[in-house]
């Protein structure tokens, strides 16, 4: 994986938006403006996905402070694993809860809150590739890379909040992804 990227790290505004917008919001932000598609009073969380009795602590907790664990500040307490890489429109970070079988398990997180990533516009879809590459570096290994969209409560997901799972295989036995949380 490559190094971190440098540049700004100040991040999006923080925490669910009040409803669905057609563009960026509005108001004074640190970073780039933050488009989103979010439900209104739909659960940024879905605890009956969850791997770990670890992580049905930690949704709960932010869940009931109403913050998006990908909404958050790269670098603050809920703004998921080591920051890797980040671009205007994304951040790759470690995954906090990497699977079994993973060498290593990276997770690009669009600033965006939007649970599809056609919900995002043209130029974050574009820079996904970008942030990839980076991710990747120069590596020419294997790879495997999984993406739910839509509600997580019908993909198996943790949280609703567009994400893809990049992940190198540990070389002991081929990756196998599954687009369910079921153990």
């Amino acid at each position: 994986m490559a190094e971190p990227t440098t540049g700004p790290t100040t991040g999006p505004t923080t925490g669910p938006t009040t409803g669905p917008t057609t563009g960026p919001t509005t108001g004074p932000t640190t970073g780039p403006a933050v488009e989103t598609a979010a439900e209104p009073g739909a659960p940024l969380y879905c605890p009956a996905n969850a791997r770990t009795p670890e992580q049905v602590a930690r949704m709960a907790d932010l869940e009931a402070r109403g913050v998006c664990l990908f909404c958050a500040d790269a670098g603050s307490e809920v703004g998921g694993g080591d920051l890797v890489a980040e671009t205007e429109h994304w951040r790759a970070v470690g995954n906090d809860f990497p699977y079994r079988g993973a060498a290593e398990h990276v997770l690009l997180v669009p600033r965006a809150h939007v649970t599809d990533v056609l919900d995002l516009g043209d130029v974050a879809r574009a820079e996904l590739w970008d942030v990839l590459r980076t991710v990747r570096g120069g590596s020419t290994g294997p790879y495997g890379l999984g993406m739910r969209n839509g509600p997580c409560e019908g993909t198996g997901g943790t949280i609703a909040h567009v994400h893809l799972h990049v992940l190198v295989p540990d070389g002991e036995q081929p990756l196998r992804m599954r687009f369910s949380s079921a153990r």
